[in-house]
């Protein structure tokens, strides 16, 4: 009698769980929203006053502990920035760097190496020299807001071509790639790696009304 109770209390207990992940969450009462649905889709809204309303709908997918990764159903061509690298005998201790993307030069982009060692700017075709022997990390700064580091898989490259991810230069970001949030029950949290970005809002009631 006392093993079929216990069961029967496993299972509400496992039907009442299961119940709560059913329920799609809302945060946000204004400006900047987010609806996180059971069957792994998101609906994303910010307002931008005279600008209008921004949409962004995707799908999403844990990743560790309170954080989910969300992908915009629009996603860009080129999602992850690659470089080549070669050792060219002529340049010696120099390197030569060259940062673009399919369609432009990353004109005057700033340019650090070795983790903040040496700085420069590039010329406007994003082409950049530093007299150094070896180089272990590259990061760079585009518009004030687009920055990227890239591990160097050969200290004794010195000519060194990259090609960054395409460029989202949209008021609010076109694409989400695997863009991490921290959701809970009272909240969720944009940006949590980014301390100048970070941002939070509060779980809220949704209302159709509110919503469509």
């Amino acid at each position: 009698m006392k093993s079929t109770l216990f069961l029967i209390i496993i299972f509400f207990v496992t039907i009442s769980c299961s119940s709560k992940k059913e329920i799609a969450r809302f945060y946000g009462k204004c400006c900047t929203q987010i609806l996180i649905n059971p069957d792994k889709t998101f609906e994303y809204r910010t307002y931008l006053g005279v600008g209008g309303e921004v949409k962004r709908n995707g799908i999403w997918k844990e990743h560790t502990g309170d954080t989910i990764l969300l992908n915009t159903l629009n996603q860009p061509n080129n999602k992850k920035t690659t470089y080549t690298g070669n050792v060219n005998p002529k340049l010696k201790n120099k390197v030569r760097i060259s940062i673009r993307d399919f369609e432009i030069e990353l004109g005057y982009a700033s340019v650090e190496i070795n983790d903040g060692a040496m700085i420069k700017s590039a010329d406007d075709n994003g082409i950049v020299e530093f007299e150094v022997g070896e180089i272990y990390n590259i990061k760079y700064y585009y518009l004030g807001e687009i920055s990227e580091k890239i591990n160097i898989s050969n200290p004794k490259f010195n000519e060194i071509d990259i090609l960054i991810r395409d460029l989202d230069l949209e008021i609010v970001p076109k694409y989400f790639t695997d863009e991490p949030i921290i959701v809970t029950n009272r909240k969720v949290v944009f940006h949590p790696n980014n301390p100048k970005k970070r941002f939070e809002r509060k779980r809220t009631n949704i209302r159709k009304k509110q919503w469509n």
